[in-house]
């Protein structure tokens, strides 16, 4: 099932009309946060969970490991589904724009 099907099936499911925007996914970084990412991004552990809230949604949790072995969360992401496209998303777009993974390639 791509993002199309999804979405049309979750307007129908919530009456949300052709008009109105509907959140697929919300992905979010703490600036501090990031830049842990940025000095330590040997190791990145990602887990996701499921019905842990009340909307019922995977939540998507990447997990760095500094030199101390302490570990820190590095992003949170509320998935639509454990389908194919939302890792898709997750991977190719989200985590690299909000972890500003090129910075860490250099």
């Amino acid at each position: 099932m791509d993002v199309l099907l999804f979405s049309q099936d979750k307007r129908r499911a919530l009456q949300v009309l052709d008009d109105q925007k509907l959140l697929i996914g919300a992905a979010w970084v703490l600036e501090h946060k990031k830049r842990y990412f940025t000095m330590f991004p040997n190791v990145l552990m990602v887990d996701t969970t499921q019905q842990t809230h009340n909307e019922r949604r995977p939540l998507a949790t990447f997990v760095g490991k500094r030199l101390d072995g302490l570990t820190f969360v590095s992003m949170r992401v509320l998935l639509p589904s454990e389908k194919r496209f939302a890792f898709n998303w997750l991977f190719h777009i989200a985590a690299p724009k909000l972890l500003d993974m090129e910075k860490c390639r250099r």
